[in-house]
């Protein structure tokens, strides 16, 4: 049996593929950062792009830049099995597909890392060295690794949801804004969501899902990833007409 990598276990948790060529599923995984980092560019997994040379070169990750006539190419190494820097003759080899491909920009993509001279070629011929890894506990230094809020949940009589923090989480939440710099805020009386893309409704399903009956009022723990997710108001505040049970539960996002 071939040994598989991390990334191909990663990989494998979300989309199977049949391939057993070493080297694809990372390919897949750059090519899926690249699209989020930026929706509007065209990623392209494994294409065939043919030089000044009339050589076609196997290209890892393409990617064209939306609204500018640019081309970016990546060459991606899974060298997690190995252990191994990706070496001088990678990145030379690679400058060299660059050059014979016209392309504006080329990036060299590995879970590992890179040798002196590798550094020092790619820094003198313009290539880009990149990491892309499994996230470690060294990364998370001095980054937010847990938020929890305590969000007050009104239901109406129609299963209409509406959720707005108290001022006590309002003003833990302002301060900790307020020390990492970030601008803006929620006021207290303002629903409050959690979205991602244009998703909304989690609270809702949430709360009516586990509501038993329209007289609960109970507190729950829900967990969501913070993937895609973020914090979002609506100004418009409470509806005086509003009617209902109301319930609170900490919210909270690792």
């Amino acid at each position: 049996m071939t040994a598989r990598s991390r990334y191909d276990e990663l990989h494998d948790r979300y989309h199977t593929i049949l391939t057993t060529k070493a080297g694809t599923r990372y390919e897949r995984l750059a090519a899926l950062v690249f699209k989020i980092l930026e929706d509007r560019n065209i990623v392209i997994h494994d294409l065939k792009l043919v030089g000044d040379s009339s050589v076609a070169h196997q290209i890892d990750v393409s990617i064209e830049v939306s609204g500018k006539r640019r081309r970016v190419i990546v060459e991606c190494k899974d060298f997690d099995l190995s252990g191994e820097s990706v070496g001088l003759d990678i990145v030379r080899n690679f400058r060299s597909v660059i050059e014979d491909t016209d392309a504006d920009e080329g990036i060299v993509l590995t879970c590992t890392g890179y040798t002196r001279d590798a550094r020092k070629f790619a820094k003198a011929k313009n290539v880009k060295l990149a990491v892309l890894r499994e996230i470690q506990d060294e990364d998370l230094e001095g980054t937010i690794q847990k938020v929890v809020m305590n969000l007050h949940i009104q239901s109406d009589k129609n299963h209409a949801t509406t959720v707005s923090m108290s001022q006590a989480s309002h003003d833990q939440f302002a301060a900790e804004c307020a020390r990492l710099g970030i601008q803006g805020g929620i006021h207290r009386h303002h629903p409050v969501f959690f979205v991602r893309g244009t998703d909304r409704t989690f609270f809702s399903r949430e709360i009516n899902e586990r509501r038993a009956s329209k007289n609960e009022t109970d507190r729950w723990e829900v967990r969501t990833p913070a993937n895609g997710w973020r914090v979002a108001a609506n100004g418009s505040g409470w509806s005086s007409g509003r009617m209902g049970i109301a319930a609170s539960f900490t919210q909270q996002i690792e």
